[in-house]
């Protein structure tokens, strides 16, 4: 699940960089995202690592997705209650992330019958942003690393693609629950 997620996480923030090489964030937005980062313990911390988590996994994957299990195949259940996860966000800059997260999630509750790697998953996805915001000189100065690079663009693609797969293969293979 660990290499999923930071498969997962890896080319989320690429398709979020590409994405705003294309359409950049309104500066308005990217203000607030700022002033959350660097705001104060409720704002930066709480609300997206704590509260976050526990509200959007309880709705979506506990009651949306379990619903949905209930009535339709796993995958059409786990697409749609991702897709209904990513809408629920309301900026498009976080529509994929979302989206991906929501099947990652989707898909760990299957396997595991339990919500709880979904919220350790959630809170560990919402506690980067500030992390990086934080710490970034500490990271080697990846906040700063604003020009695009073709290769490391594609390496990093290539490592998120491959840790994503690999963990998803070794979790398949040899199950959660024990099959």
């Amino acid at each position: 699940m660990i290499l999923m997620l930071l498969g997962t996480i890896v080319l989320v923030l690429e398709s979020n960089y590409v994405m705003r090489l294309v359409w950049p964030k309104p500066t308005s937005l990217v203000n607030i995202e700022q002033g959350l980062r660097h705001g104060d313990v409720w704002n930066a911390l709480i609300a997206p690592v704590v509260v976050g988590p526990l509200t959007e996994e309880f709705l979506f994957r506990g009651v949306i997705l379990h619903g949905f299990l209930q009535n339709y195949g796993r995958r059409k259940a786990v697409l749609v209650s991702a897709l209904l996860f990513a809408l629920f966000h309301l900026n498009p800059w976080q529509f994929l992330g979302a989206l991906a997260m929501g099947v990652v999630f989707g898909w760990w509750l299957i396997e595991s019958g339990s919500l709880l790697p979904c919220l350790l998953g959630h809170a560990f996805a919402n506690l980067l942003p500030w992390m990086a915001g934080r710490y970034s000189t500490g990271l080697g100065g990846l906040k700063a690393a604003t020009v695009f690079d073709p290769v490391w663009f594609g390496g990093f693609a290539v490592f998120g693609a491959l840790s994503l797969l690999t963990g998803a293969w070794l979790l398949r293979r040899r199950g959660v629950r024990g099959g």
